[in-house]
């Protein structure tokens, strides 16, 4: 078996790429969705993501990496571009492991069970 955990997930989120895997579920999961509903809401997530500011004593403070810990939309973020990443990396066509059996995530946690070497 094997654990692993993302360190500083919503630090290491990079807006880009959350933006690409929100992309690729809607194109998948929504089909239906029409062209102009599709980039009114990335544009609506895109802002979200741009415009988190959080105040310390009496300075404000504006997001410079990853995605807003505590944000509205994080959470659901954080698991499409974790599936995601996932998806192109280890369940791809080309480089699904045979050696894998199971493998289960909880927000920035991963288990599983691994046959083979490294």
């Amino acid at each position: 078996g094997f654990s692993w955990d993302f360190s500083s997930l919503y630090d290491s989120l990079s807006p880009e790429l959350v933006l690409e895997a929100l992309t690729f579920a809607i194109a998948e999961l929504r089909p239906d969705w029409s062209d102009e509903f599709v980039d009114w809401l990335i544009k609506l997530v895109e802002l979200s993501l741009s415009s988190c500011f959080g105040k310390y004593g009496n300075s404000w403070y504006l997001n410079r990496s990853g995605i807003p810990t505590g944000g509205s939309l994080s959470v659901s973020l954080a698991n499409i571009a974790v599936y995601y990443a996932l998806r192109c990396t280890i369940f791809d066509s080309e480089n699904n492991p045979k050696e894998l059996l199971s493998m289960r995530r909880f927000v920035d946690d991963l288990t599983g069970l691994w046959t083979g070497t490294l």
